[in-house]
């Protein structure tokens, strides 16, 4: 079987569903769908639920596509529709990375393309991947929350440490004076709080 047996469909129209995707490829002997993941265009990160309302994006997944055990393209020898090689070119010009145009109406046609990045399936319902998506979301919002006072923090020590050290060094005349007994230490503090994070 081929190693990758799912395509991307960048733009359908909304109202595609599995059981007629399904049907469209075994009318064409493209193979047999396994399952199909329907994705909103234009998503922005996150959980949003607005989702446009005429056209969708579609992964479909085959579970037997048209091809040999091998990966080898298996010949059509019956005629479908005048054309007794759909099938071998379509998965023809899907291995090779090309976009297939597979005419589904007559006022509608779906540019195939290979899957590049097929996600692995879950046990997980769409509700529970949602919920935990949602969680983490949260979790990185409040980690963020927190970095950004962390940063804050740094920043205001970074501030006093180096009024203290100028205040010190304004105090000293001799260029070479010792901070608590160690020669040039505020030289090495100014040196480390200057290089850059």
């Amino acid at each position: 079987m081929m190693p990758n047996t799912s395509i991307y469909i960048p733009r359908m129209s909304i109202t595609w569903t599995e059981t007629a995707i399904r049907e469209v490829m075994s009318c064409y002997q493209i193979g047999t769908v396994s399952y199909v993941d329907f994705t909103p265009i234009n998503q922005k990160p996150g959980f949003s639920e607005n989702v446009d309302q005429v056209v969708k994006s579609a992964f479909v997944h085959f579970s037997s596509p048209a091809l040999s055990s091998d990966g080898k393209y298996h010949f059509v020898s019956y005629t479908l529709k005048g054309n007794t090689q759909l099938p071998l070119a379509f998965w023809s010009t899907i291995q090779n990375q090309e976009p297939y145009k597979l005419q589904v109406s007559p006022k509608e046609y779906w540019i195939c393309l290979k899957n590049k990045n097929p996600v692995q399936r879950t046990l997980m319902n769409i509700h529970q991947v949602v919920e935990n998506g949602r969680y983490l979301e949260n979790l990185v919002t409040a980690q963020a929350e927190d970095i950004k006072k962390l940063k804050d923090m740094v920043d205001g020590l970074h501030k006093i440490i180096y009024q203290i050290l100028n205040c010190v060094d304004c105090d000293n005349e001799n260029d070479d004076f010792e901070f608590y007994g160690t020669p040039g230490l505020t030289e090495r503090i100014n040196s480390a709080l200057s290089e850059p994070r």
